[in-house]
């Protein structure tokens, strides 16, 4: 097992060092900057001694001589467990404004990375437009459809989940909510259920990485303890990614009981988004009693990616848009709120 390990340890040596000499092409060796100034050990060729995840290897001799120390930093409880990556992040270069020390863009919550692949974030949102609660003391989102992910864009109900169709990996969808306020006094976030479907993976006739899942969510207002209605929202996704092409070819239908507003977005690893779908809310929160779910919104469009899974433009009934003018457009209408007659 020791063996093993070292012969790990030894592999993982031979890649780090050429990810931290970017100067090996033109035959020189310079000196690199570490990203954390020193703070934590990092890996060196001119130090004899230097720590590879728990262990503390002789670089000359290619044998372990010790654990780690305990991390009192971070207060990490044994060096036994301490996590260690065998090899750089194979994309790192192509995202070269990234540092390849973070680990998700340094977002855990909203990313995952297990293999350094580029991953797509749906957001589902049941939002309150502007003036969807008038005269009834509770506040409303204040307002319309957004492309924005930004912490000042609140939702009654939000959804995020990452699907990486190459990679086949997928992550998230438990729903969750935004404070919910009465007279400007805070009652709670609503009670929240739902999820997402596995997701089914495969490769269609043109060696395009495909994927395909539906998620709901629902809840009800905090402040009746349960008893008021559910909001319910739910999607079915379609996504192809064919890297070879630059081309992302996205599929969204949305559910709901048209109160309150839903949209659906999609987002890069670079943090750009793009607005799918939309519908306005229609009536008041007291039609949830009685209003079915039915389908509201549905699109299909193509979304141009660069090398980097970067979106760079949008292409949708025969046009192509900068990805500023098709979110502009997207969410231009009128979220609501509209009475029913």
């Amino acid at each position: 097992m020791k063996k093993i390990l070292t012969l790990l340890v030894v592999l993982s040596i031979s890649q780090m060092v050429v990810a931290q000499n970017p100067f090996e092409q033109f035959g020189h060796k310079g000196k690199i900057l570490t990203a954390t100034n020193g703070r934590f050990n990092e890996f060196h060729d001119l130090d004899s001694v230097v720590q590879i995840g728990s262990v503390l290897l002789d670089v000359h001799k290619l044998v372990i001589v010790g654990d780690a120390p305990i991390d009192t930093v971070t207060y990490m409880p044994s060096p036994t467990i301490i996590s260690r990556w065998l090899s750089p992040d194979p994309l790192s270069e192509k995202l070269f404004s990234q540092s390849p020390y973070s680990f998700s863009l340094n977002n855990p919550i909203l990313f995952v990375d297990p293999d350094g692949q580029f991953p797509y974030t749906f957001h589902v949102r049941a939002f309150a437009p502007t003036g969807a609660f008038k005269g009834t003391g509770f506040h409303d989102d204040g307002r319309g459809f957004s492309a924005s992910t930004s912490s000042g864009t609140t939702s009654r109900i939000k959804q995020n989940f990452t699907v990486d169709p190459t990679a086949q990996t997928y992550s998230g969808g438990n729903p969750t909510s935004d404070e919910t306020k009465w007279n400007g006094i805070g009652v709670g976030t609503a009670s929240n259920e739902g999820g997402i479907s596995t997701p089914e993976f495969g490769t269609n006739s043109m060696g395009s990485a495909t994927a395909s899942l539906t998620s709901n969510f629902e809840g009800s207002n905090p402040a009746f303890l349960g008893a008021a209605p559910d909001i319910e929202v739910s999607s079915a996704i379609s996504i192809t990614e064919n890297l070879k092409d630059g081309k992302l070819i996205v599929g969204l239908d949305l559910s709901s009981k048209q109160f309150p507003a839903t949209e659906g977005l999609i987002q890069d690893a670079a943090g750009n988004t793009v607005f799918l779908a939309g519908a306005a809310a229609y009536g008041n929160a007291g039609d949830l009693t009685t209003a079915d779910k039915t389908k509201v919104a549905t699109v299909d469009l193509v979304i141009g990616i660069n090398d980097k899974g970067v979106f760079q433009n949008v292409t949708m009934g025969g046009t192509t848009y900068s990805i500023e003018d098709f979110n502009k457009l997207r969410t231009s209408n009128s979220a609501g709120p509209n009475p029913r007659n």
